[in-house]
């Protein structure tokens, strides 16, 4: 006998009321993942959404005062978790950043005025230098024709993230444990008309 006869076997001989309530727990299960990956992905959608409208605010605000944060009068004009990066033709680089990071926390930034001019658009998600947290940057052109890369790390989107994917998984299973018990008592109360004729028949059976 092959190993898919013998799995056929053992399938047969499974509880009819098992095979039931693994059925419905199968389907449960799948509709909770599937509502999980949507509802994910939109928070991280909506979140990201959010990070880059207060970056477009951002490059503005910072554009209007950038020779004083060149000179480094206006500290306070760089909100917190934000990098601020300058690419002219004499040279590129950062100048401003959140104090409680470290060098090896920013991205990295591109060394010349082409690399910045190319990556001017629409913002777009890079790692930091030591890989460990994500940014999101936006390139824009400034009215004196250098561009100004203004950035502000992920790590709260992603904390919210796997915070939500936790509590799914928490609920998912606290819901399909209790699916499951409830199932159990159902399709067993549901079955034990059949199970007593079945018995009968036996007893029948084994008097003929």
């Amino acid at each position: 006998m092959n190993p898919v006869q013998q799995a056929k076997g053992r399938l047969r001989g499974v509880p009819l009321r098992v095979k039931l309530v693994a059925a419905v727990l199968t389907l449960v299960a799948a509709a909770l993942v599937v509502i999980s990956a949507l509802t994910t992905y939109f928070l991280r959608s909506y979140l990201v959404g959010q990070v880059d409208a207060e970056l477009r605010s951002a490059s503005v605000s910072v554009g209007r005062v950038l020779p004083d944060l060149e000179a480094g009068r206006v500290r306070a004009a760089l909100p917190t978790d934000y990098v601020v990066a300058l690419g002219d033709p004499e040279q590129t680089r950062i100048i401003g950043y959140d104090p409680n990071l470290s060098p090896d926390d920013l991205p990295r930034v591109p060394s010349d005025e082409a690399g910045f001019r190319n990556l001017e658009g629409e913002p777009f998600t890079v790692p930091a230098q030591d890989g460990g947290e994500r940014w999101r940057m936006l390139y824009r052109e400034l009215p004196d024709g250098r561009v100004l890369a203004v950035g502000q790390h992920l790590t709260d989107v992603d904390l919210a993230v796997k915070r939500l994917v936790w509590i799914d998984l928490l609920v998912g299973g606290a819901v399909l444990i209790l699916l499951a018990s409830i199932g159990a008592a159902i399709v067993r109360t549901s079955l034990k008309p059949l199970v007593e004729i079945e018995r009968t028949a036996g007893w029948s059976a084994a008097r003929c």
